[in-house]
């Protein structure tokens, strides 16, 4: 859409695999520098509906760019997701609230099973390998192996935040510190403190209808509350993490940084 017309429309079978749809989950991003849509879309996973459904992670995930001027088809990309499951989809410049997400995804094998009593997954025989990758081809730049990394297939616990684009990856062969602007990556710092985020819900008056057999959903998802934390994800309380860290994190104005801790809000001076 552009000054309320309807500029172009691009059928979904397309860009993506036979079978593959929004029900199943999607995300997008706009890459305007280059003057991309780039993003993801699911294949169905086995189970049924309202029970436990197990995803295979390298079969039913595919990611596709199109042209934003006309819906053009410029690439295909089936076994990735742009953003991780939504858990990598870190700013390029956090001081900008309309800043594109860094063009990152995630390869993997092995499955994710969802138990909707729990609102949980679990994994088995994952392995998973991080990309950068040109929005424009959707080309690969860089690659760095992350192993069994839950924390990038959709687990509860997220990456914690080490820098203005580094993220904290606990792979199966330990943590690691990873820039993702340009797939560096090193070991953690003896004593380097991070920004741990959890999800936070909250309920809301009116529901979603929940799955055949289901109870009504109330919770919605919130923001993100962050907590200092090391390498285990541990509360510190004795240090803070660098201000490039808590800068992408929080809220900047000025040389101050506001971030959401538990049930406060605190400021901390960055430059």
């Amino acid at each position: 859409m552009r000054d309320g017309k309807l500029r172009w429309q691009t059928p979904l079978s397309q860009a993506f695999p036979p079978g593959f749809s929004t029900d199943n989950g999607w995300a997008f991003y706009r890459f305007p520098g280059r003057k991309v849509y780039a993003g993801s879309v699911y294949g169905n996973p086995d189970g049924a509906e309202g029970g436990a459904r197990t995803r295979n992670l390298g079969t039913t995930v595919a990611a596709a760019g199109l042209s934003e001027d006309t819906g053009a088809v410029l690439w295909r990309d089936t076994g990735s997701t742009i953003g991780c499951f939504g858990t990598l989809d870190v700013a390029a410049n956090p001081d900008d609230p309309d800043s594109p997400i860094l063009p990152v995804r995630c390869r993997a094998t092995g499955t994710a099973t969802y138990h909707p009593d729990s609102r949980s997954n679990t994994f088995a025989d994952l392995n998973i390998t991080v990309e950068g990758f040109d929005s424009s081809t959707g080309k690969t730049t860089w690659t760095v192996a992350a192993g069994s990394a839950e924390a990038l297939a959709g687990a509860d616990v997220r990456p914690a935040v080490a820098g203005t684009t580094q993220v904290l990856v606990v792979t199966g062969s330990g943590p690691q510190v990873i820039d993702l602007a340009n797939g560096g990556h090193r070991p953690p710092l003896a004593g380097e403190v991070f920004w741990c985020l959890a999800d936070h819900e909250f309920d809301y008056h009116e529901p979603y209808p929940g799955g055949p057999g289901q109870p009504p959903i109330y919770p919605r998802q919130g923001g993100q509350l962050a907590t200092a934390c090391d390498t285990a994800g541990k509360p510190v309380t004795s240090a803070l993490p660098a201000g490039a860290a808590t800068a992408a994190v929080g809220a900047n104005a000025g040389h101050v940084t506001v971030i959401a801790t538990g049930d406060t809000f605190t400021a901390y001076t960055t430059r």
